[in-house]
């Protein structure tokens, strides 16, 4: 039996029982667990998992070895840019012991050897499906596929798993000018896409989740959302996932340009 990683999270539980299909009534009773002889021979075998492109499978290399890179404009900004690196590594599961800091140069794209954590920092052979210019967020699955854009945003971020040129590795982009207070510890958990605010994580996608279940057949959850009319039910929950995060965002900066009362 195999378990898609996309169910999976940072800490799972496993439950083994032992199951009897009674043989009155021509089988049709519920299988019922009743206790076995668990002999010294008797164990579970677990294979090795596959690496997966998501937290999930992304994090655990983290704790182990990990390259920060952050842009050399956070050394003008060290007193906000600090608290906002040390939550998002700690969200990752990153070691301090373990971990090296490198700044790389403004419109200079970093090339990491190893699991990285990219804080505003382009990656050098990294397919992000998130493109943000100031205050707009781009989200597609593919070049041509756009499916939210949204602008006049601010104090959020995106965070995503990616893969730049076979190091695995996650990518942090500001939203608009100020960046959201990470002051309330958080983790990332399932899924490989995920947008904070101040209050933390406010949404968390898995793009690679199959809408169907196919058998030999991995299928995105966004691009099944695209090309299959008979899911639109599906459609619509995506769309007003995304909807909520949007008027959510824009609140919040309508709140901050909000004149003082007199």
């Amino acid at each position: 039996m195999a378990v898609p990683d996309y169910a999976l999270t940072a800490r799972n539980v496993l439950r083994v029982s032992f199951q009897r299909q009674p043989m009155s009534d021509r089988c049709r009773e519920t299988p019922q667990s009743f206790p076995v002889a668990v002999l010294p021979s008797s164990r579970v075998m677990l294979e090795p998992a596959p690496k997966t492109e998501d937290f999930v499978g992304i994090v655990p290399y983290l704790a182990e070895k990990a390259e920060i890179f952050v842009p050399q404009a956070y050394l003008q900004a060290g007193a906000s840019r600090l608290p906002q690196m040390v939550a998002i590594a700690a969200a990752a599961g990153i070691s301090p012991e373990r971990a090296k800091l490198t700044v790389v140069a403004n419109d200079t794209e970093a090339r990491p050897e190893g699991t990285f954590l990219a804080l505003d920092t382009n990656v050098a052979g990294a397919t992000s499906k998130v493109t943000i210019a100031e205050d707009r967020l781009i989200l597609r699955e593919r070049p041509s596929e756009v499916l939210l854009n949204v602008s006049g945003v601010t104090g959020a971020g995106v965070a995503q798993a990616v893969v730049a040129n076979g190091q695995r590795g996650i990518m942090y982009r500001t939203l608009g000018a100020a960046a959201p207070d990470l002051d309330r510890p958080f983790q990332f958990g399932r899924g490989d896409l995920t947008v904070l605010t101040s209050d933390g994580p406010i949404v968390q996608l898995d793009t690679r989740a199959p809408i169907t279940q196919e058998v030999g057949e991995r299928t995105d959850t966004l691009g099944r959302v695209l090309r299959i009319a008979s899911n639109w039910g599906t459609v619509l929950a995506v769309i007003s996932i995304l909807l909520f995060v949007f008027l959510i965002l824009r609140a919040r900066w309508v709140r901050s340009h909000r004149p003082p009362r007199q």
